[in-house]
């Protein structure tokens, strides 16, 4: 399955950027074929352990567009959002950035 998480990223140390790392590495280990992190900028840019990190957006810029157009172009089964207030807003983008996945 082509997964697609979308979070902060290490190195970032925040709380969903370690549990992002934590879980995408077990997703990988688990045997997953495609693990990629749609991160933020400043993350990682590249693979490690099975890993892909790919910076795309940024909590302050109209991100809906953009990670979906990444996510769809990894041909992605599966998006996986880390929601956080602080990353994500408590705006429109995150409801619109659902809508565009679910319709693709």
């Amino acid at each position: 399955m082509r997964i697609c998480l979308v979070s902060s990223y290490l190195p970032q140390r925040c709380g969903i950027a370690a549990y992002t790392a934590s879980l995408a590495r077990g997703l990988s280990t688990a045997g997953e074929r495609a693990v990629t992190v749609l991160s933020e900028r400043g993350a990682l840019d590249g693979e490690i352990g099975g890993v892909v990190s790919t910076p795309v957006f940024h909590r302050s810029e109209d991100y809906a567009t953009g990670v979906a157009a990444r996510a769809s172009a990894l041909r992605a089964e599966l998006v996986h959002v880390q929601h956080s207030s602080d990353i994500f807003g408590f705006d429109e983008r995150l409801p619109r950035l659902l809508t565009i996945l679910r319709s693709r």
